[in-house]
């Protein structure tokens, strides 16, 4: 999403344990808005209607997939990883240090967004994507 939106930060992001959706925590610049959501859901939905694959990689170290990934490699200053790193990469978009399990391409096929407060600070919320079975609307009026 920072591809597209550049001053949103995912906090963390997590399928649930009953795979029935999966969260994604972030952090705005700003309060978050209706437009910033429809943004973010055409954002999303653009990736599922023209996937990229997703591949796991491991690298030597974190310099070495900083080196070889540039400015598609993040990792958040909350962790400090030592020797080798196991990368989850979406090919032309995004590289990151992951130990879970992950889909094998952006196609998610359809979903129903829906975006959670994120507690006491306004800047925080949650998207929360959901499988359904059709297409059935866009976030919002739009």
């Amino acid at each position: 999403m920072q591809n597209h939106l550049g001053s949103i930060h995912v906090v963390d992001a997590r399928i649930e344990e009953d795979a029935g959706s999966a969260l994604v925590a972030c952090r705005y610049s700003t309060p978050i808005s209706d437009t910033d959501i429809v943004a973010i859901d055409r954002a999303i939905r653009s990736e599922v209607l023209n996937p990229r694959p997703v591949t796991i990689l491991t690298a030597k170290s974190v310099e070495c997939a900083n080196k070889s990934y540039g400015d598609l490699f993040r990792l958040s200053e909350r962790y400090t990883l030592n020797g080798r790193v196991r990368l989850v990469c979406i090919k032309g978009y995004d590289v990151n240090p992951c130990s879970g399990l992950h889909y094998h391409s952006t196609d998610i096929g359809p979903y129903e967004l829906n975006v959670e407060a994120g507690g006491d600070d306004p800047n925080r919320f949650a998207i929360r994507i959901v499988p359904t079975k059709v297409w059935t609307s866009w976030f919002g009026k739009e």
